[in-house]
Protein backbone atom coordinates (compact mmCIF):
# COMPACT_ATOMS: atom_id res chain seq x y z
CA UNK A 1 0.00 0.00 0.00
CA UNK A 2 2.66 2.29 0.71
CA UNK A 3 4.61 1.55 -2.37
CA UNK A 4 1.03 2.52 -4.17
CA UNK A 5 0.81 6.06 -2.56
CA UNK A 6 4.39 6.95 -3.13
CA UNK A 7 3.68 6.54 -7.04
CA UNK A 8 0.98 8.38 -6.68
CA UNK A 9 2.31 11.09 -4.74
CA UNK A 10 4.96 10.79 -7.44
CA UNK A 11 2.13 11.02 -10.30
CA UNK A 12 0.17 13.83 -8.72
CA UNK A 13 3.93 15.57 -8.73
CA UNK A 14 4.57 15.16 -12.52
CA UNK A 15 1.05 16.42 -12.97
CA UNK A 16 1.61 19.57 -10.77
CA UNK A 17 4.34 20.16 -12.86
CA UNK A 18 3.16 19.62 -15.97
CA UNK A 19 -0.03 21.88 -14.84
CA UNK A 20 2.76 24.96 -13.45
CA UNK A 21 4.80 24.96 -16.77
CA UNK A 22 1.79 25.44 -18.92
CA UNK A 23 0.69 28.19 -17.03
CA UNK A 24 3.77 30.13 -16.90
CA UNK A 25 3.92 29.27 -20.84
CA UNK A 26 0.20 30.53 -21.15
CA UNK A 27 1.30 33.92 -18.55
CA UNK A 28 4.77 34.71 -20.75
CA UNK A 29 2.85 34.38 -23.89
CA UNK A 30 0.31 37.06 -22.81
CA UNK A 31 2.90 38.87 -21.94
CA UNK A 32 4.30 38.66 -25.20
CA UNK A 33 1.43 39.52 -26.76
CA UNK A 34 0.54 42.19 -24.52
CA UNK A 35 4.04 43.62 -25.55
CA UNK A 36 3.76 43.48 -29.37
CA UNK A 37 0.24 45.08 -29.08
CA UNK A 38 1.75 47.93 -26.99
CA UNK A 39 4.10 47.97 -29.62
CA UNK A 40 1.60 48.43 -32.86
CA UNK A 41 0.26 51.31 -30.82
CA UNK A 42 3.19 53.24 -30.28
CA UNK A 43 4.10 52.59 -33.89
CA UNK A 44 0.72 53.65 -34.74
CA UNK A 45 1.12 56.88 -32.22
CA UNK A 46 4.73 57.79 -33.61
CA UNK A 47 3.57 57.18 -37.14
CA UNK A 48 0.37 59.54 -36.61
CA UNK A 49 2.61 61.95 -35.50
CA UNK A 50 4.63 61.84 -38.23
CA UNK A 51 2.31 62.39 -40.86
CA UNK A 52 0.74 65.09 -38.52
CA UNK A 53 3.90 66.87 -38.53
CA UNK A 54 4.45 65.94 -42.01
CA UNK A 55 1.43 68.00 -43.45
CA UNK A 56 1.90 70.88 -40.85
CA UNK A 57 5.60 71.55 -42.76
CA UNK A 58 3.03 71.03 -46.02
CA UNK A 59 0.76 73.83 -44.79
CA UNK A 60 3.87 76.20 -44.04
CA UNK A 61 5.38 75.59 -47.20
CA UNK A 62 1.84 76.33 -49.26
CA UNK A 63 1.75 79.42 -46.97
CA UNK A 64 5.55 80.55 -47.79
CA UNK A 65 4.88 79.59 -51.74
CA UNK A 66 1.36 81.91 -51.51
CA UNK A 67 2.78 84.64 -49.82
CA UNK A 68 5.72 84.43 -52.27
CA UNK A 69 3.57 84.32 -55.42
CA UNK A 70 1.43 87.44 -53.87
CA UNK A 71 5.06 89.28 -53.32
CA UNK A 72 6.00 88.59 -57.07
CA UNK A 73 2.56 89.55 -58.44
CA UNK A 74 1.95 92.67 -56.53
CA UNK A 75 6.45 94.08 -57.61
CA UNK A 76 5.24 93.10 -61.10
CA UNK A 77 2.46 95.34 -61.03
CA UNK A 78 3.88 98.12 -58.81
CA UNK A 79 6.28 97.19 -62.18
CA UNK A 80 4.11 97.86 -64.66
CA UNK A 81 2.66 100.63 -62.78
CA UNK A 82 5.79 102.15 -62.85
CA UNK A 83 6.63 101.45 -66.45
CA UNK A 84 3.18 102.81 -67.54
CA UNK A 85 3.86 106.20 -66.06
CA UNK A 86 7.09 106.54 -68.27
CA UNK A 87 9.40 106.58 -64.94
CA UNK A 88 12.98 105.98 -65.59
CA UNK A 89 13.44 102.15 -65.40
CA UNK A 90 16.11 102.43 -62.42
CA UNK A 91 14.34 104.91 -60.47
CA UNK A 92 11.19 102.18 -60.89
CA UNK A 93 13.15 99.39 -60.11
CA UNK A 94 14.66 101.22 -57.24
CA UNK A 95 10.95 102.07 -55.78
CA UNK A 96 9.83 98.90 -56.42
CA UNK A 97 12.64 97.02 -54.49
CA UNK A 98 12.36 99.46 -51.80
CA UNK A 99 8.18 99.25 -51.18
CA UNK A 100 8.94 95.19 -51.39
CA UNK A 101 11.13 95.46 -48.52
CA UNK A 102 9.04 97.40 -46.03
Amino acid sequence: MSETSTQQKRQLEKERQVCQAKLQNEDEDRERKATAAQNRNENEQTSHLAKDKALKSLARMNETSYAYQREYAAEAQLTDLLKNTKLDINVSEIIVHNICQV
